[in-house]
């Protein structure tokens, strides 16, 4: 499984707990790619009414727009979108898009790009289970039973935001007497 399956997987799972992350757009981009163009709409539409400013989500909103045929509304998104971020490859992207153009590729996309990079930046020593450290996920965990997860994800946020410490440190030990009930 890919980095990026993973962190589409892991964005899912804090979307279910906590729908008002700003990984909707992540998430509307899975949904995508199984072909829930409804669904993702959806999905963006109210992501972007608690993120408006939220540029990718914009155009990840037109390109869903477009492909419902709706090229108006998709033309109103991307601009909005453009608006917040104005972006040569994007402008040529949907330039392309919108007038039909053959040549117009996914895997050129350059929202995909955008979004990957803003939730998955390039790091050569990254680890999977470091994409993504939150408070929502931890939490995930703990309420599904995966304790270790859980506890795992507490350390990193201990390290990440020690100002917090004495919150993370009693969920660890919470976690800890959960993991070995006897002691």
């Amino acid at each position: 499984m890919s980095n990026n399956s993973k962190l589409s997987e892991k964005a899912e799972l804090i979307y279910k707990f906590d729908n008002s992350t700003p990984l909707f757009a992540v998430v509307a981009e899975k949904h995508i790619a199984e072909n829930n163009l409804n669904l993702a709409e959806e999905i963006l539409r109210k992501g972007l009414t608690k993120y408006p400013d939220y540029a990718s989500a914009h155009f990840v909103l037109a390109r869903v727009l477009f492909s419902l045929e709706k090229p108006e509304e998709a033309k109103e998104a991307y601009e909005k979108g453009y608006s917040l971020f104005e972006n040569e490859q994007t402008k040529d992207y949907f330039e392309d898009l919108f007038s039909g153009n053959e040549q117009t590729k996914e895997e050129d996309n350059p929202i995909l790009k955008e979004l990957n990079e803003e939730i998955l930046p390039e790091k050569e020593t990254a680890e999977p289970e470091e994409e993504i450290i939150s408070d929502t996920l931890a939490a995930v965990y703990f309420a599904q039973g995966a304790y270790q997860e859980a506890l795992e994800m507490y350390e990193k946020l201990l390290t990440k935001h020690p100002d917090n410490q004495d919150f993370y440190s009693e969920k660890i030990e919470e976690i800890k007497k959960k993991l070995n009930p006897d002691s």
